[in-house]
């Protein structure tokens, strides 16, 4: 096998006369070795069409895909690499190295055959029962909002009866929604949520519960509260920026502040935690016990700007975002592949075949369609 960092320096015209000869003899050789080096130089086109940000980041990039490569540290020249998107990181699991890259546009090749599952738009649930459907391309909605317009809504100020009728959004997999409440808080809700919330808040505290993703940007009375309920845990703030993660087959509960500060309390009465801003609260559905520790907040809310951001990731766990996202049934074959870690970021614009050809790139693995179904395999079986 040829050095992997000599393809990336051919890709970028930077190879002696007795390089290139030891390139173009490693290509003839196998009509295998001709086609790792087209995946590769297809991500790097891919690149080349797409700005990379400021010189100085775009080198620090270009250093961390050749440490991540081979583990080699070279002084970085200045060059001309404003086409480079590319950010990898590394993960040693059995001896073998994994790599992620960032996405970038696609080519217009032919793209794999696999329909998402029935997933319908989302819909609102009336507290008489009725289900509201959201319209296709509505991105946005308010609290007393049932048709509305996409991105801006003008609606009506709820009428204020004894006790507030109860509404609940939910949100299929593959779709994504924000939703403006009575106080003005702001919740964007991720693919395979629900949130229950009245149409307006009347008393000292303002209650939502959820199932699933939310990120909250909660706006800030005198005197009244904001409490987020799951099946586990209750997130109380005054006024402030965080996530809840709160799926029910996840085994676990989270909240990651971003901004202000949030009180974290079991249902079970196990105690309080005071989170601070870049802190994450974890709370272990088996034992019954709050993990606290700092954390990079854009792990847990670059979902709402449309993009993933793992740090040593399992496969499972990227696979299990995967499918929320798209909505596509996926299922890794091979428990040895569960275990591969990832880092780096993915732009979920990008089509699920764009993004399971650049993971195959990073690991040993292959991916083909069953009834519906992605199936992610081993490669070197």
């Amino acid at each position: 096998m040829v050095d992997t960092e000599l393809i990336i320096r051919s890709l970028d015209s930077d190879v002696s006369i007795s390089d290139q000869q030891r390139l173009a003899k490693w290509l003839a050789e196998d009509p295998v070795n001709e086609s790792e080096y087209k995946k590769f130089k297809a991500i790097w086109d891919r690149s080349a069409r797409v700005l990379g940000g400021p010189p100085s980041e775009v080198e620090v990039a270009w250093q961390r895909f050749l440490d991540t490569v081979n583990g080699i540290r070279r002084p970085v020249r200045r060059r001309n690499l404003t086409f480079l998107k590319v950010a990898a990181s590394v993960a040693i699991v059995a001896g073998l190295t994994a790599m992620i890259w960032w996405l970038v546009p696609g080519t217009g090749e032919e793209q794999m055959a696999v329909i998402p599952t029935d997933t319908g738009n989302p819909y609102i649930i009336t507290a008489t029962g009725e289900k509201v459907i959201l319209a296709d391309d509505q991105t946005e909605i308010r609290y007393d909002s049932l048709t509305g317009v996409t991105e801006t809504i003008q609606s009506k100020p709820a009428v204020k009866n004894s006790e507030p009728a109860m509404l609940e959004l939910v949100v299929p997999r593959s779709r994504r929604i924000t939703l403006v409440l009575a106080d003005g808080t702001k919740v964007w809700l991720n693919s395979e949520s629900r949130l229950r919330y009245p149409e307006f808040f009347d008393g000292p505290a303002r209650t939502v519960n959820l199932e699933g993703e939310a990120f909250f940007d909660v706006t800030k009375l005198q005197g009244t509260s904001f409490i987020v309920t799951t099946r586990e845990i209750n997130i109380e703030v005054l006024g402030t920026t965080f996530d809840v993660t709160a799926y029910a087959d996840d085994g676990r509960v989270s909240a990651t502040l971003v901004e202000g500060s949030v009180q974290i309390r079991t249902n079970d009465a196990g105690g309080t935690w005071l989170l601070k801003p870049s802190q994450r609260a974890v709370y272990d559905s088996d034992n019954h016990t709050v993990e606290v520790g700092d954390t990079d907040t854009e792990l847990y809310t670059s979902w709402i700007r449309g993009y993933l951001k793992f740090e040593s990731e399992s496969l499972e766990q990227v696979i299990q975002k995967l499918v929320r996202n798209y909505g596509i049934p996926m299922q890794v074959t091979d428990p040895a592949l569960k275990e591969y870690k990832f880092s780096g970021k993915l732009d979920m614009q990008e089509t699920v075949d764009q993004v399971l050809n650049v993971i195959r790139l990073a690991a040993p693995l292959d991916y083909q369609e069953s009834n519906g179904t992605i199936l992610i395999l081993n490669r070197i079986q």
